[in-house]
Order: structure tokens, then sequence, then C-alpha cells
């Protein structure tokens, strides 16, 4: 049929052009309503099931939510023909059995009404692999959203880059020890649709997303704050058997369900359910997806379910940053690489745990150097082209083997890898910043905020920038912004204090990192930057009284060189502040990668010792 074309009332339904037309005006329509309008003009008077409708606009083999997707067309198809569903003039509801098309119709082509319907041609995903083919019928489901929020097949010129915001997957489960499952398939499906062609589409950073946990905002009010075009609406339910995942696209302009899909699995068969669902959503607004390697799915992931859980799981307590839940994390990443040694997230995961734990919790960097080096050399010799491996070799390089060209190169690849990567462009921005290439660093944390605007951790990192930078001014914002999201944020709190030590205001510097000690559970170089301050405005007493505390700490677990340093810097006593400075290199301490850039050691800089110390920790001075 065609060449078919059907007239009714006062409508022109042109199968050939595929549209609806009133009066000979073209009628806004998306495909799926049109199709199954299609179907019901071309048997007027006969019941049409909806098994028949489902398998018609769908095909066989592929989870959708058939229900929820054929109310939705046939809503829209009776606004669009102004029908009444309580008193039909053209479509009729038979309930719990389909619909029947009852207006007058009226053929003005060759076919005679009764001809009997030719067999479309098979859906692609009935011949050939689910994951890359469902997300080619997806494809002609809603608009190319890219073009200027043009429809397929209608002309337009590039747009702006369209945003996505995956909100968490919510848990149905009954169980609420599952959620770390929901919010690792919530990443998981971010990193998925990160790695499509950048200008095209920009992926909402997970930090952000998470803020939406639970949340009842409808999808314009979250569209507006995070600044999206869409947003993706999912939720989980895990029980031993089966798992059932069900999604939706949504439009945040007119608030409209583009699409919705849903998939039941057995526990094996969810392994790279993000990556279908990505596919699904990149496909659905017309962008393409791209890979160096021209797989994106690579070898992420790994064919263990239980090897994919215990990553899962290590995930969830990584973003927690807390000691215990660090430790946790390291022990769940190495029972799923007992589970699957070939599993390189798990190896990326783990060498990114090693480098935070130096950062957050004082773990001995000279330990941990070896623990990450070895975990990220394994996860790129599984697969050199893993986004996570190139960020986790950066940060590596950057702060344990002080190897600046090294790092560089690693971060870039990963943002090549993975443009959406806010983790990227945030540590990228961290070695621009140390390197004293301050614009740079400036115009990269910018991304990262783009792209994780809810997250206080990218708006303390552009705060920390400037402040590095010395452009006092332009620091307070961002920390404000940071401390709004989250006001028991401890590094919004230590940055804000030494703002306003350079600032004139030590009383409040004070203050602030002494906050920061306190919300931190004991960030040891928050006690630093206190007795630094004290030492620097004559309370020296209470200076020394920080260098006891600290000493008396460091009997019981690690503390940083540089911290003792800090103190007799503040206390006006060079040689022992230098003294410390060599331990600390000694020790391999990672705080050593402010040296350059951190005004608190300004009053070493013309210290022959402090130049030989520069060259020997490889800074390109």
């Amino acid at each position: 049929m065609n060449d078919a074309k059907w007239t009714f009332e006062e409508f022109e339904l042109d199968v050939a052009a595929f549209q609806l037309r009133r009066r000979s005006r073209p009628v806004k329509l998306e495909r799926i309503p049109l199709d199954l309008l299609i179907l019901l003009v071309e048997r007027p008077g006969h019941l049409v099931s909806r098994e028949e409708i489902a398998t018609r606009l769908w095909g066989n083999g592929v989870h959708v939510d058939a229900e929820s997707g054929i109310n939705t067309a046939i809503r829209k198809l009776r606004a669009a023909l102004n029908d009444s569903a309580e008193q039909p003039a053209l479509i009729e509801t038979v309930p719990s059995k389909g619909y029947r098309f009852i207006g007058p119709v009226s053929e003005v082509s060759r076919s005679p009404v009764t001809a009997k319907i030719p067999e479309r041609p098979q859906p692609p995903w009935r011949v050939a692999g689910f994951v890359t083919l469902l997300a080619a019928a997806l494809a002609a489901v809603g608009a190319a959203v890219y073009y200027g929020g043009s429809r397929p097949g209608s002309p337009a010129s590039p747009a702006a880059p369209v945003t996505i915001a995956v909100l968490p997957f919510q848990n149905l489960s009954s169980d609420p020890e599952q959620e770390y499952f929901g919010d690792g398939l919530t990443e998981e499906t971010i990193a998925a649709l990160g790695r499509v062609t950048p200008p095209r589409i920009r992926v909402i950073a997970r930090t952000s997303s998470m803020a939406y946990k639970g949340t009842r905002k409808p999808a314009n009010q979250i569209g507006a704050e995070l600044g999206a075009n869409y947003i993706v609406e999912s939720s989980v339910r895990r029980d031993p058997a089966r798992i059932r995942i069900m999604s939706r696209l949504i439009r945040v302009e007119d608030q409209v369900q583009v699409w919705t899909a849903s998939y039941d699995r057995a526990p094996a068969g969810i392994l790279g359910i993000q990556h279908e669902i990505g596919s699904a959503i990149a496909k659905q607004i017309g962008a393409e997806i791209t890979s160096p390697t021209g797989d994106l799915a690579g070898r992420r992931t790994t064919e263990d379910p239980d090897a994919h859980d215990l990553y899962l799981r290590g995930k969830y307590y990584t973003h927690q940053r807390t000691p215990d839940s660090m430790s946790k994390s390291v022990d769940l990443f190495e029972a799923a690489l007992q589970k699957d040694p070939s599993f390189a997230l798990a190896h990326a995961g783990l060498a990114h745990t090693h480098i935070v734990q130096t950062l957050v919790s004082g773990a001995n960097p000279v330990e941990q150097r070896k623990k990450a080096r070895a975990a990220v050399d394994k996860a790129l010799s599984l697969d050199p082209n893993l986004a996570e491996a190139h960020t986790a070799a950066g940060m590596a390089s950057f702060f344990m083997d002080w190897e600046w060209e090294a790092a560089e190169r690693s971060l870039r690849r990963a943002i090549e890898l993975d443009p959406n990567s806010a983790t990227a462009h945030q540590f990228y921005a961290h070695l621009l910043s140390n390197w004293r290439r301050h614009d740079e660093a400036i115009a990269e944390i910018q991304k990262a905020r783009e792209i994780d605007p809810l997250s206080p951790m990218m708006h303390t990192f552009a705060g920390g920038i400037f402040v590095m930078g010395r452009r006092y001014s332009d620091a307070l914002p961002p920390l404000d912004q940071a401390l709004a999201l989250n006001p028991e944020f401890f590094p919004a709190h230590s940055v804000l204090g030494l703002l306003y030590q350079r600032t004139g205001n030590p009383d409040g510097a004070i203050e602030e990192f002494r906050k920061a000690y306190l919300l931190s559970g004991g960030n040891v170089a928050q006690l630093a930057y206190q007795g630094s301050v004290l030492g620097r405005t004559g309370r020296r007493a209470e200076a020394q009284q920080i260098i006891a505390t600290m000493s008396q700490i460091s009997q019981n677990r690690f503390v940083p060189p540089v911290a003792f340093a800090i103190v007799h810097e503040g206390l006006g006593d060079h040689d022992a502040a230098f003294q410390w400075l060599e331990k600390a290199y000694e020790e391999r301490d990672v705080l050593l990668v402010f040296l350059l850039v951190d005004p608190r050691w300004d009053s070493l800089r013309p210290d022959v010792r402090f130049q030989r110390l520069l060259q020997r920790c490889r800074f390109p001075v």
C-alpha cells in the first residue's frame, strides 16, 4: 500500500508521503501514532487487536512497554484528529481487545480498499543482532532534535548540542540494599551515552543526576535546572530469577514521552544493558554513536554477572568518599577481579580508588602508588581504549609519579575517548592549574561544570583554580555555589579558608579550616592550614599545639609530611619546613603537587632549596 491515499472527514492520509493533512495542511504527528493510523485506516470497520498493533509497530522479539506505548499513540491520534474517546467519530475502543476505525473512508489511490494488505518488510531487529538494530529501530520513533528540532527527513542545519540527563534508576525491589544496583546502572548508562559524538550530545554527569534521586519534580523543572533538553527516567526491579528494567525518554519542552522500552532478562542477560539503553536513546535523538575503535561496547564489561555485581557495589562505595567506604570499595573491586581477572573496568576502578585514598583518607602514598600503577597498567593492557583507565593513569602520573607530560597525555586521551567525562576534565584542569596554565585550566573546569552543574566538587575546583591563579575576586562565586549545593562539603570550606587567608580575613580562614576538619572526619591537612594562619598571625602557642596534635595522630596513621611543613612555614621556621618537605619528597607526599602554585609557599620560593625541590619533583619550571 505504499502509494495508497485515504480521505475521511476533512483529513487526507498520504501513505507514500507518510503524512496526515487536514484541509491540505500537514498535521504534526509522530511516527508511532501515524503508523497506527495507517494500520487502522487500512482496515476500516475491522477490529485490530492490541497484539496486532504491537507486532506491527515494534515487531516480535523486542521488549517494549507496548501497553503504555499503544495508549500514548491512541491518545495522540485522537488529539490530532479532534476525536473523543467517550463519543468517538473515528476511532472506537473495544475494551480489553483493541481498536476499530469507524469513520467513512474513501480511497483516492489506484488500490482498492478491499485489496489484500501486503506484508511489510521485516523490521531489522528480526534479522540481525538485538542491540545494534534496536537502536536503528528507535531512530525512526522520534525527532532528530540535533537538527534544530526537526523531524526525520526534514531539511535543517545543525543546531546547539542536545543535553540529556539520565535520572537515577528507581529501585522497585523490596530490598533497599539493592540501591547500589540501580545507581550503578545509572552511572553506566551515563557513560554509554557520554561517548556519543560530543558536538551533538552533552550528557549530564552522575553527581548532578543523582541529586534527583527520589525527586517528584516534573521533567520541565529538572530540565530547566540542568539545562537539559531530554530526561531519561528508568526503574529496575530485581529478584533472584529476573531483572526488569523500564526506561523512557521525555522531551523537556513539552514533556512528551517520545520513547519507552522495557527489558526483561535473567541476571546473566543484564550485562551490557546500559549500552543497549544508551544506543537506543542516542539513535532516537538522531546522533551517531562513535568510538575510536568502532565498537562502543568494547571490553568495558564482563561476561560474569557476579563480577559485574561486585563492580557496581565497588563503585557505589567509591562515591561515598569516606575512609571506610573506600576500603570497602577496594575489597569489592578485588573480589570482582577474583571472579574475572580480565575485567578492565574493575582494574580501572581499583586504580582510581587507590589514588583517591591518598587524597581524602591519608593513605600512605608509597604503598598506594604501587597498587594504583599496577591496576592502571593491567586495565590498559586489557583495553587500551578505556577512558576510565586513561583517567586513572593521568591521575597516577600527576599525583604519584610527578610525570607532568605523561599525565597530560593520559588525561587528553581520556577526554578524547569520553568527551562527557566530568572527572577527566576536572583532573586535567587540576593539572593545568598546578602547571600554572591557569587560563587553560579555567576553560577546562568550565567544561566540567557544564557537564556536572550540580556537583559541589566541580564548583569548588573552579574556586580553587581562581585562588591558585591569584584571581581572588573570581573565586567566591563558584565557592558560594558549591556551598549552596552542599553546606557541609568540606573541600569548599577548605578553599574558602585559603581565600579568606589571602584576602586579609585570618579569623574567617581559621573558622573555615576548622569546619573543613570536622566535616571531613579528620582530614589532617585542614589542621595544618589552621596552624599556618595561627603562626602567621602571632598565635604561636596554638600553632605549636597543632604540630603536637598532628604528631600524636601520626602514631596511628599516615600524616602527610607537607602538613608539618605548612605549619612550620607559617611560624617562619624555614629550616624545619624544608626538613619536612624533604621527608615529603622521600615519602611521595601527593600534596607536593601544589608546590608551584600554592601561595602558602611564597615565602620559600626565593630559597635555592625550594628551586631544587621543584626540579626534583619534575615540575616544568
